[in-house]
């Protein structure tokens, strides 16, 4: 249709320029044309240029050619990519998947390519011929390296959505030394990918397991990709849960949950939740919770030298490490490098062993170690000889600005591990004793504003006198066309 209507356009302008009209005939007849031409285009130039749809969903049995979901194609590595293009979103049907989501094509920063589980509420695969609502279900991937970048370039600017929490669960059975649950490959360079709501499993459960080798349940083992965010997700059940042995700028680490990763044979496999090795730029770390960990939060290392990055950890939680009293679990810890950190307003809770440089490892000049609670917790240790202050503790310290003995009760509620902070104004509670950072720092991880009461507080949560907040999540349901 839109190849006949220009064919008709272009009759018409023939017609004018072979036959002798009147120079008012040829003015009439060029302006009903313009009229026709502009009326035309804004009709069919959104169809032109809209973004597709695409299907996938377990078992289908049509064309498998993903243009709706009689025809869905029927397995993530049936996806045919040369068909998909930047600005579309290829649609997940619940269901357990057996083969590996590779991105074969790449979006621009403009117009990503979005992967997204399906909600029974989007209009449009709602819509779309076949539909059931029993689509609006878990997706999930039951292979090693379930979400899989196996390009060096290919796979820049893509989403996957999970939508709802641990909409898409991609599981690895850890039994090699690069098993994953979402793996970057060595040399990649991608830039611009997101990851929300994915759970991404390990074998292990919250009881101590008997590891086969070292995996992990996200490997970003490349060279450097850029603006990689990673948010709203679960990390859980593998040796490490995080390992980074490359990271460029724009690295964001935001609102996601890491547990599980407790070793018996812990002599073979050192268990670890974040590892960086390597990186380049500036990383943001903030908002996330640790619980049921064993060893380090962070650690930033094994390489020598500078890790030539500055890290940015903000608004997170450590608490209910695994080893009870005697836990050797501790929120950050740099071995063998330089490193510049600024670690502000998180909450610590019952870990064994606090902030340390080991090993010749230094925090640079210019860290800092500012508005952080450290309740029954060991506090900053080795290195961190003047860069700390205005911290809180449950014991005694000798900071300048700091606070001793924070009591329990300074929390709603610590057996509860409801971290967020009273209303008290005392000098030993945490409302209204930190310092006033800058303002890429001044939210909490509700979306609190920090000082708005007139007063930065200390911790992860600064005091709010209304309900609970859930913290904002991304929109869902947009389309770009």
């Amino acid at each position: 249709m839109i190849r006949e209507l220009w064919d008709r356009m272009a009759a018409l302008l023939l017609l004018i320029a072979r036959y002798n009209f009147s120079a008012t005939q040829q003015i009439r007849m060029k302006r009903v044309l313009f009229v026709f031409v502009v009326l035309s285009w804004s009709v069919w130039f959104p169809i032109i240029c809209s973004a597709g749809d695409w299907y996938v969903r377990k078992g289908a049995t049509g064309s498998n050619n993903g243009t709706d979901w009689v025809n869905a194609w029927n397995e993530m590595n049936q996806i045919n990519w040369n068909s998909v293009a930047a600005g579309d979103t290829i649609w997940l049907a619940g269901g357990t998947y057996t083969t590996s989501l590779i991105p074969g094509k790449s979006g621009t920063s403009g117009s990503r390519i979005y992967v997204k589980k399906v909600l029974a509420t989007d209009a449009v695969p709602a819509a779309a011929a076949g539909w059931n609502s029993s689509y609006d279900s878990q997706v999930v991937i039951n292979t090693d390296q379930g979400i899989y970048w196996g390009s060096s370039t290919t796979g820049s600017y893509v989403t996957i959505d999970g939508r709802v929490d641990s909409g898409i669960k991609s599981i690895t059975p850890g039994t090699s030394w690069n098993s994953a649950s979402v793996r970057m490959e060595q040399s990649g360079t991608q830039a611009g990918v997101t990851l929300q709501y994915i759970d991404m499993a390990g074998p292990a459960g919250s009881d101590p397991y008997t590891f086969v080798d070292d995996c992990k349940v996200l490997s970003i083992y490349t060279s450097a990709p850029t603006n990689l965010t990673v948010r709203y997700s679960r990390l859980h059940g593998c040796v490490d849960q995080v390992m980074l042995l490359g990271i460029g700028d724009g690295f964001v680490f935001e609102h996601n949950k890491l547990y599980d990763n407790n070793a018996l044979n812990w002599q073979t496999f050192h268990p670890g939740t974040v590892a960086s090795r390597a990186c380049s730029g500036t990383m943001v770390y903030r908002y996330n919770e640790h619980y049921n960990y064993s060893v380090e939060g962070i650690m930033l290392g094994a390489n020598s030298g500078d890790q030539g990055c500055t890290w940015k950890i903000y608004g997170n939680i450590w608490h209910s490490p695994y080893g009870g009293a005697g836990n050797v679990a501790r929120p950050l810890e740099l071995q063998y490098c330089s490193s510049t950190v600024y670690f502000y307003n998180n909450t610590m809770t019952d870990l064994g062993i606090g902030i340390r440089a080991l090993n010749g490892a230094s925090f640079l000049p210019g860290s800092q170690i500012y508005n952080n609670i450290f309740y029954n917790s060991g506090g900053p240790g080795d290195g961190t000889t003047g860069i700390t202050d205005y911290n809180a503790y449950s014991e005694s310290n000798s900071e300048t600005h700091g606070i001793a003995n924070m009591p329990s009760s300074a929390f709603i509620s610590y057996s509860g591990n409801d971290f967020r902070i009273v209303s008290t104004i005392a000098s030993n509670y945490p409302r209204n004793k930190g310092y006033t950072l800058a303002s890429e720092y001044n939210t909490d991880p509700n979306g609190v504003t920090r000082g708005a009461d007139g007063a930065w507080d200390i911790g992860a949560y600064e005091y709010d006198s209304g309900p609970p907040i859930t913290a904002p999540a991304p929109p869902t349901g947009l389309r770009i066309e």
